[in-house]
């Protein structure tokens, strides 16, 4: 007990305890001395005092208190004692011996050391001489892991009293495993609360790390060159050497310049046998201090991968399935018998469309043909063709009507659209006085015009370009062509058009509207909109001589004239100059008609298939061992749109898709503008140039593994060291699984690591393990009968290179912010002296008593027992025995 006090609410009242005692004294001797201090008057005067003193005592609202030692404290030191943290272990120590130093004497302290697993360094105790020896002792827990949840669970179940537990974390906290901020918040709840000594490091200084291995999104084949890209970290500029190695053997190696931060050094190899090849980068620069974290496995396990299912209508996949028989292992069928369920669907690795349109399909093998490439990861390849209707060649595939808002429109990398090459048109606006004439009351021309001309680009194709050129006296470029997808760009220029007060000369118009236009490239045609109300100037003598050189230019010219005071002779004569047309109108909806007309007009839309040569677009690996001088020509394509997501690899003259692809789900898919049964094709096709390219058309969409349904599925999540495998599959009566794991070595064989025996097998489950070793690792899993005869058996496989506590940059960011948010939620906070460990525990309880109820009792007992003493003559109770034994005499 200590601080022991006595306390009064009204203390002011304590003076009525004076007047009170004085009063009851001052009665006490006015009584004859010689009946004062008889036995009743005595004790009559002591129970008024107590009476009256408890009273007084109750009124002015006395209580006690006292502070009693709190002895449930407990304090749990979690010690970091990982990799991460080996240079903070003098600093790590000096906090442990100071936090036992001024430890309060009644708290329960712990010591726990942390890394993959935890030890207890120092059970919790409040007398802790010696336990710094003990601390020093103990074992070390595996250092290669962090993981701070387990820690603070065990830390957790250590402390008795939760509501007066705390942890205090001490280290760089940095995990690699588990989830420290769950594992705070599960304690907070009953109370513990959780403190961070936050030692930071700086491990990264002349570092260098390869941290990925990025695999080309691509069937890899043996005797095909690969290109494999290393990521690597740096935290100096300088200079490495970094080696290769498959199954053992060094391949490559590459002495490359690296600056700070991330870097991707490339190497290219051709993998020349079927199976496993483990993977190895090492690399050395010399200088950097963590070594653990120098090399980086992956593999590859390469299977043939060539089957492929070709569907068509009629016999548009014969010369297909003639040319690449040899070379790929190819089915051909007719749409109407294709596969009807998943399972036979991911019997083949690839799929070609043959000119199937949607309508071909069977009912339902559209949603079939998209979860075999989205979900599974199957390749679609889809070819052009065209059908007879009313004895007319029309679009099979890639029709538009056909394929709109259809889940097979959904899975291509191009929109089918009825295809009309980019044109670029000139509007030439007259801008002179007549044109701000009010027209109907409310509006000019001009206003009319404008409002015509931003509706007209509704009606053009985001590819097409727009000009403006304005012309009164002279003339004004307003803006160069501009693709119409920069719409708002344009409307902004048309918008910005103004009337003058000027002449009208025809001839500036259409002179520096024709040269903005004429160095326009990349479209099929350029055409001139010549807008005039009224006729030109007097010695406005050239423009048709204007616009018949703009004609020489292959530039068109179309004329209108709008609400026309005069003129239209020569509006007629320009349009005729032009090769154009036309147009008289009065009103703006006329106008409107006339530019709809104009913009559709077979004289700037027709469009001749001629004989092409396509070129490599994006990303062209499709040209693979092509000789790009002698590509050989098309006779023609089927306009398709390219999606956004989508790349090109081989564009046609006016940069429209001829071969586009994208990946799709899992899967990849492709389409081929052509047809390959001599639409289009026939030379291409007959070219070895041709054929090599179609050949790494079908190459580059096969999966990057084999689809076909297993007996046994597999499926692998590695997070840090730790790995959870799900095995899916289905076990009669009697049979159960057997899973072992084992570490594939340089010379092929194989180093068991684990196995799992799992009896009660039912569809799927998970074995848990950790990866320790760096490697690749073979994941076998075999069904087994009753009699322990092997059914089925599949393998997968899983690269481990080092534990993420070897990644020195993973403390790269200030994490104090988050750190200290976290803690919150457990009353805690980022500390650095030993004794604000222990601020904010509960040292003391402070003990109150509030006395008036036992007061009142008093003074109610004391006044009813003073009565009764006046009232009544009090004997002892021996002086009554002894009056009753006189009696009995």
């Amino acid at each position: 007990m200590a601080n022991f006090k006595i306390s009064f609410e009204n203390p002011w009242l304590l003076l009525i305890l004076v007047l009170a005692i004085g009063i009851i004294l001052f009665t006490f001797f006015r009584v004859n001395k010689r009946f004062r201090y008889s036995r009743n008057k005595v004790i009559s005067l002591i129970l008024a005092l107590i009476c009256s003193i408890s009273a007084i005592f109750l009124l002015s609202g006395m209580k006690l208190s006292y502070d009693k030692s709190n002895l449930d404290n407990e304090v749990i030191l979690l010690v970091d004692s990982s990799s991460s943290n080996l240079e903070n272990k003098n600093r790590r120590d000096d906090y442990v011996k100071s936090a036992l130093e001024v430890k309060p004497k009644n708290v329960k302290l712990g010591i726990v050391k942390y890394a993959y697993d935890y030890v207890l360094a120092l059970e919790p105790t409040k007398n802790t001489n010696g336990a710094y020896d003990k601390y020093l002792e103990a074992d070390d827990p595996i250092s290669m892991v962090t993981n701070i949840e387990a820690a603070i669970d065990y830390a957790y179940s250590l402390i008795e009293n939760k509501s007066m537990g705390k942890i205090i974390i001490v280290g760089d906290a940095i995990e690699t495993d588990g989830s420290m901020a769950k594992a705070i918040a599960n304690v907070a709840i009953d109370g513990v609360k959780v403190d961070i000594v936050k030692l930071d490091n700086k491990r990264a200084k002349d570092e260098i790390m390869p941290n990925e291995v990025i695999w080309p999104n691509t069937t890899i084949l043996t005797n095909t060159n690969t290109a494999i890209d290393l990521k690597l970290m740096s935290s100096y500029k300088g200079d490495c050497t970094i080696n290769m190695f498959d199954n053992g053997r060094k391949v490559s190696s590459q002495y490359v310049s690296v600056k700070p931060g991330e870097n991707i050094v490339t190497f290219t190899h051709s993998f020349k046998e079927l199976g496993l090849h483990e993977i190895v980068f090492k690399v050395d620069s010399g200088i950097d201090i963590v070594k653990e974290n120098n090399d980086i496995y992956s593999y590859v396990y390469i299977e043939e991968v060539n089957k492929i299912l070709v569907l068509q209508r009629e016999n548009e996949g014969e010369q297909l399935y003639n040319l690449y028989k040899e070379s790929y292992d190819i089915e051909l069928k007719n749409i109407k018998d294709a596969p009807s369920s998943i399972d036979a669907l991911r019997n083949y690795d690839q799929i070609v469309l043959a000119n199937i349109s949607n309508a071909d399909m069977k009912p339902g093998f559209d949603k079939l043909l998209n979860d075999y490439v989205s979900n599974y990861g199957g390749g679609l390849l889809t070819l052009g063709g065209t059908r007879l209707s009313n004895g007319k060649k029309v679009n099979n595939a890639y029709n538009r009507e056909d394929m709109e808002n259809t889940l097979y429109q959904d899975m291509l990398p191009v929109l089918a659209e009825d295809y009309t090459p980019p044109v670029g048109v000139m509007f030439v606006i007259d801008t002179s006085g007549s044109m701000n004439s009010i027209v109907d009351g409310e509006t000019t021309r001009m206003d009319e015009t404008k409002e015509a001309a931003k509706a007209a680009l509704d009606i053009l194709d985001p590819r097409d370009y727009v000009g403006i050129t304005s012309f009164g006296d002279t003339a004004t470029v307003d803006l160069m062509p501009t693709p119409v997808a920069q719409k708002t760009a344009i409307e902004y220029k048309i918008s910005s058009l103004q009337s003058e007060m000027s002449g009208t000369v025809y001839t500036y118009g259409l002179q520096k509207g024709g040269a903005a236009i004429k160095s326009l490239s990349g479209v099929n045609k350029r055409h001139i909109i010549f807008l005039s109300d009224g006729q030109p100037g007097t010695g406005d003598t050239s423009y048709i001589a204007a616009t018949e050189e703009n004609f020489k230019s292959g530039i068109t010219t179309s004329a209108i004239s709008y609400r026309p005071d005069s003129g239209v002779d020569q509006m007629r004569a320009i349009a005729s100059a032009g090769h154009g047309n036309h147009y008289v109108v009065d009103n703006l909806n006329s106008l409107k008609d006339a530019l709809k007309q104009e913009l559709l007009n077979p004289v700037i839309r027709e469009y001749e298939f001629e004989k092409f040569t396509p070129e490599p677009g994006r990303d062209s690996k499709i040209f693979d061992g092509v000789d790009l001088d002698n590509i050989p020509s098309l006779d023609g394509f089927f306009g398709t749109r390219l999606k956004k997501e989508a790349k090109a690899s081989m564009v046609g003259e006016y940069g429209q898709p001829i071969y586009a692809s994208w990946s799709y789900g899992n899967g990849k898919v492709g389409s081929l503008m052509i047809d390959l049964n001599n639409e289009f094709s026939q030379g291409f096709m007959q070219d070895t140039n041709g054929q090599k390219i179609v050949s790494n058309i079908l190459g580059g969409l096969f999966p990057i593994s084999p689809i076909k349904k297993k007996p046994i599925e597999i499926s692998t999540e590695i997070n840090n060291t730790s790995v959870v495998t799900n095995i899916y599959t289905r076990c009669n009566a009697g049979e159960y699984i057997k899973a072992t794991i084992s570490k594939v070595l340089a010379n092929g064989e194989k180093e068991l690591v684990k196995e799992f025996v799992i009896k009660d097998f039912n569809l799927s489950t998970n074995i848990s393990y950790n990866l320790v070793e760096a490697g690749v690792y073979e994941i076998e899993v075999s069904k087994l009968d009753s009699k322990d005869s092997i059914l089925e058996t599949e393998a997968s496989y899983v690269s481990f290179s080092y534990s993420e506590e070897y990644n020195p940059f993973l403390n790269d960011v200030d994490r104090n912010e988050e750190l200290t948010n976290l803690l919150q939620k457990a009353d805690g906070e980022i500390i650095s002296k030993p004794e604000d460990g222990y601020r904010n525990l509960v040292l003391s309880f402070n003990i109150s008593y509030d006395m008036r109820y036992i007061l009142a009792s008093i003074a109610l007992i004391s006044f009813l027992a003073e009565i009764a003493i006046r009232k009544f003559k009090f004997k002892w109770p021996h002086e009554i025995i002894k009056e009753k034994r006189n009696k009995e005499r």
